[in-house]
């Protein structure tokens, strides 16, 4: 089990801290569906062309269809025409690729614990407190130094709120999220990853708080439960017993 290493908001190392997720094993299938998606998504596809049936041009034929020594035509919305339709163009559809919750949790527990074996994550204690960019950039670039990397490489900064720091939005390469919006993407691409103690403590109480809890109505208690026994009273049999009838023969004339 690998361990991230904490710093302080001036680089001196502090302390190691084992957060849920470096315990996790990283699902590489995991990784790649999730980027797949979520790069599916940056792509809106919008653009679109007009075929031959949708230009604004007559629809007669330009000349008749023997006799002149030219090539048979139709219409002037042909697509080799100036002005006419335009063949196998975008069409502004798009193949719609969604990401089920169980996967999106998977691939980004996979990929933190992806970023923890590279040891290209770290926590920095009071990084909200940094005001000047000048101080932040001398963190990112012991930061960087630390992994190994250049001092222009990309870095990506997670806060538990958005815009609480804005040291950081000048530096070129950097990027600010909030926990909130972090997915798998971000941090495979984000180079190396920096976050805030209260950043990393909150993931970590929302990844807890994602299991399903049992409803209050089905919750038992741990004390035996109480069989009530079915009492039978004995009823007496108060009805006198029946005596045969006896059989009256009959007299008949001889």
């Amino acid at each position: 089990m690998t361990k991230i290493t904490v710093f302080s908001n001036k680089g001196t190392k502090l302390k190691e801290v084992e957060p849920g997720f470096t315990k996790a094993e990283v699902n590489m299938t995991a990784i790649t569906q999730a980027v797949r998606v979520y790069e599916n998504h940056l792509h809106p596809s919008l653009s679109k062309v007009k075929t031959r049936g949708d230009v604004n041009i007559s629809t007669r034929k330009i000349y008749r269809q023997k006799g002149t020594g030219n090539a048979r035509h139709g219409a002037k919305s042909a697509p080799i025409f100036v002005g006419g339709g335009i063949a196998h163009g975008p069409k502004g559809l798009k193949r719609v690729v969604t990401l089920s919750k169980s996967i999106k949790k998977l691939a980004l527990k996979s990929a933190l614990a992806l970023k923890t074996k590279e040891k290209t994550l770290f926590v920095v204690d009071g990084l909200s407190s940094i005001k000047k960019t000048k101080d932040a950039f001398k963190l990112l670039a012991s930061l960087k130094k630390e992994a190994g990397i250049k001092t222009d490489a990309r870095a990506t900064v997670v806060l538990k709120e958005a815009n609480v720091n804005l040291a950081f939005r000048n530096i070129p390469n950097t990027f600010i999220y909030p926990v909130n919006s972090l997915n798998a993407l971000r941090i495979v691409n984000g180079g190396i990853i920096v976050f805030e103690t209260e950043a990393l403590e909150y993931l970590e109480k929302s990844g807890k708080s994602d299991k399903k809890s049992e409803p209050e109505s089905k919750k038992t208690d741990n004390k035996k439960s109480v069989v009530k026994k079915t009492v039978t009273k004995k009823t007496k049999n108060t009805k006198k017993p029946v005596k045969p009838v006896k059989k009256i023969k009959k007299v008949g004339k001889k």
